[in-house]
């Protein structure tokens, strides 16, 4: 059964509990020439406002108080290299300036999948942390188990926006009648390339995959075989899910999770072919068994390769790396067939309620709350490359001039609506783990043809999706 989202549900109740807040103890003055209401009338009124003045004072009196004296909760993270300078540096500003004693200690622990295993396992534990990073394929896993804390009695409280969000990250956010997550590090897939290079060569930016392809190959001869054109690793809904749908398909599954939806349209074999034989003519980069991402950047900072697709969540580390090189960084959007495109990926903030204390959860809502302000959202997208998750944080002075002295940053932001987020239903993980199966015996050892993962992943459907 495919896992639901109700974000209409979550949202309808905020806003009731936001809009009851305006409404009490607020009278509309009469018309002008309206007529003095009766005494029957006027006591009607009196009994209806003293109604609603209790009816406020009850919702106050049942929304989570605040913090009630100094805690320490602890935030697991997956950012290295910049973006972790930058997370420990939100955390050191919170922890100086919160006015309720709340110390954050924040914790590497390790890539998406590494954060969610560590987590289920220190929340048997009793040992969880409060905060956690979680990818969207993560997040319903989490929260059908009930680990998740509803954050809506306080998003009502404290008045935050949910419509401030930018309207696509917003589908992971909202389990049944809750709001379990909010957006943070969210990122879309572009494309790294040497503009020195490029310029060298007369190339320009490509504008499609079909592009990318002929602009490869041009790298790949004019370097007379030395450099290969462009790189992309196995992340299958990441990556080759975008190439898949702009090719017509729903996505690597059904819109409603029933099962996949690009083995029987030609569009995952055409993904499969095009790439394997673009590493097999030496155009596009070998995806070697480990280490694949560490050895493309280091071949694109050394000139060795023309280009290669990251998250736009590393356009800081990039452009930290590309300061110190003799090449120009060069950022476009990631190109797919007939054009631009890309899933949206990154990840979502969650409090962890399992073994915690009302003061901790709360404790944990105040540094989530300070992470979501317009200067907060704003310093990380301007400091990692990550995407602003509101609309305001956009109209700050800070980022815009980030945005204009440095167009890169604001190329993954522009693409947004030509993304989408990516597909998910309970048997993913399961699915995925053929995915790459597949994927690795057609373009690492060649052992198999595209045709032939194609009926592998069909029989592999009929098991996981009975």
């Amino acid at each position: 059964m495919r896992f639901t989202w109700k974000r209409m549900a979550a949202l309808g109740m905020s806003m009731v509990l936001l809009g009851s807040m305006a409404a009490c103890g607020k009278e509309e003055a009469a018309a002008p020439g309206a007529a003095a209401q009766s005494g029957s009338e006027a006591k009607e009124t009196e009994t209806e406002t003293k109604a609603g003045e209790r009816e406020e004072s009850k919702e106050q009196e049942s929304r989570p108080p605040h913090p009630s004296g100094p805690v320490t909760i602890q935030l697991w993270h997956g950012n290295s290299g910049v973006n972790e300078e930058y997370i420990l540096s939100v955390v050191d500003d919170f922890n100086k300036t919160n006015g309720y004693g709340i110390t954050v200690e924040a914790t590497y622990a390790g890539k998406y999948p590494e954060i969610l295993s560590k987590t289920s396992t220190a929340i048997a534990s009793g040992d969880a942390p409060h905060i956690i990073m979680m990818s969207s394929t993560g997040i319903p896993m989490m929260a059908e188990t009930g680990a998740l804390a509803d954050m809506s009695e306080y998003i009502a409280r404290d008045g935050l926006d949910m419509d401030n969000f930018v309207s696509s990250m917003l589908d992971f956010c909202y389990y049944q009648d809750q709001i379990v997550t909010l957006p943070y590090q969210r990122s879309v897939p572009i494309l790294y390339y040497n503009k020195t290079m490029f310029d060298e060569f007369g190339l320009k930016a490509p504008e499609s995959f079909e592009d990318l392809t002929q602009i490869s190959k041009a790298i790949y001869e004019k370097s007379e075989g030395k450099t290969a054109g462009a790189g992309f690793l196995i992340d299958m809904f990441f990556y080759q899910e975008a190439l898949i749908r702009s090719l017509g398909a729903d996505g690597i599954l059904a819109a409603d999770g029933s099962g996949p939806a690009c083995l029987d349209d030609g569009s995952m074999e055409r993904v499969l072919k095009d790439w394997r034989e673009g590493i097999e003519a030496g155009y596009f980069c070998k995806v070697e068994v480990t280490n694949t991402s560490s050895i493309m950047k280091e071949d694109l900072y050394n000139g060795e390769l023309g280009a290669m697709l990251s998250t736009s969540g590393n356009l800081g580390n990039f452009t930290e790396q590309f300061e110190s090189l003799d090449y120009e960084l060069g950022v476009c959007a990631m190109p797919v067939y007939g054009g631009l495109g890309g899933n949206i990926g990154g990840g979502n903030l969650g409090i962890i309620a399992s073994g915690h204390s009302e003061d901790e959860i709360g404790a944990s809502w105040e540094f989530m709350k300070f992470m979501m302000e317009d200067q907060q959202v704003a310093k990380c997208a301007i400091e990692t490359g990550y995407l602003p998750v509101t609309y305001s944080s956009t109209k700050t002075d800070a980022l815009k001039a980030q945005w204009e002295a440095n167009p890169n940053y604001r190329i993954a932001f522009d693409i947004l609506d030509q993304c989408s987020e990516s597909s998910w239903c309970v048997y993913q993980n399961e699915y995925e783990s053929y995915l790459k199966q597949a994927a690795s015996y057609v373009i690492q050892d060649f052992s198999w043809t595209p045709e032939e993962a194609v009926e592998y992943l069909k029989e592999q459907a009929k098991i996981v999706f009975q």
